[in-house]
């Protein structure tokens, strides 16, 4: 333990004098932390790039600030921080490929004039998920007769899965874009649903099977103890996360596309 305790102390003056890469390197070998080197290091450079909330929130026209206002946050101090955390990972997508502090001041650095152009597009997104989040949840949350409340149920709990409160700053940067999406195809499977309910029920075994493969390899990387194979673990479990949801748009929403081919099989060999 004494090891752990001088390695937990080394990170801390590397992070003290503003060495994020070299804290999170050394917090890592030790196996001193589950936390994702990329999310210790966006962090950091969000620490630099931080904006205050109101000179964000002054850019949104009316209709804008509107509906950022219906998004799952406690206030709009606690959505711009969410905002610029996103803006963050869309701007350095591979953070933790940089070999150390100094590559990591200068993508930073490299990021700074954009940065605030960047923040305004993640709202963009934002707005557009909100607005089809709105739909989607009117849609499931009216009267419904007794053969398609399981999809109705199915569809609620799906929609939780995406938006829900801190969202923009968990999803991936690129998964994020595709939120939208992922609400449309739930839109157009519970038109599908009314027309043919029994194609639905073959669509949502399939689902199901490509769910629990995700689900699987997600409590497989929770278990895993602190430590590089820890996160490569849940690298891969994320990757499954988000193939899911692109399974989901081939089922139900074949003629939305999915940027990738996706299949079972493909999620299968990504876990493998």
């Amino acid at each position: 333990a004494s090891a752990r305790q001088m390695v937990k102390k080394q990170a801390e003056n590397a992070g003290n004098q503003g060495k994020l890469v070299e804290q999170a390197n050394l917090l890592h070998k030790a196996g001193a932390t589950t936390e994702a080197r990329s999310t210790m290091l966006w962090r950091g450079a969000l620490d630099v790039l931080r904006m205050p909330s109101e000179r964000i929130s002054s850019r949104w026209l009316g209709a804008e600030a509107l509906m950022l206002a219906s998004a799952p946050y406690q206030s709009t101090k606690d959505l711009t921080e969410d905002l610029q955390l996103a803006a963050v990972k869309r701007l350095l997508p591979n953070v933790d490929e940089l070999p150390d502090d100094e590559a990591l001041a200068n993508a930073v650095l490299d990021v700074r004039e954009v940065f605030e152009d960047t923040v305004y597009a993640v709202a963009h997104d934002v707005i557009a998920i909100l607005k089809r989040y709105a739909e989607v949840d009117k849609a499931v949350s009216g009267k419904a007769d007794l053969p398609m409340l399981s999809v109705l149920q199915s569809i609620r709990e799906h929609i939780a899965t995406l938006v829900y409160p801190g969202f923009i700053g968990k999803t991936p940067p690129d998964a994020l874009a595709s939120i939208e999406r992922y609400l449309h195809a739930d839109m157009l499977r519970l038109g599908k649903a009314k027309n043919d309910k029994n194609r639905d029920v073959r669509w949502a075994w399939e689902a199901d099977e490509a769910k629990q493969l995700a689900d699987k390899a997600m409590a497989k990387a929770e278990r895993e103890p602190a430590g590089p194979r820890h996160e490569a673990l849940m690298k891969q479990a994320a990757t499954a996360r988000w193939m899911l949801e692109e399974f989901y748009v081939s089922l139900w929403a074949q003629e939305l596309g999915t940027p990738k081919p996706i299949s079972l099989q493909r999620i299968k060999k990504a876990l493998s």
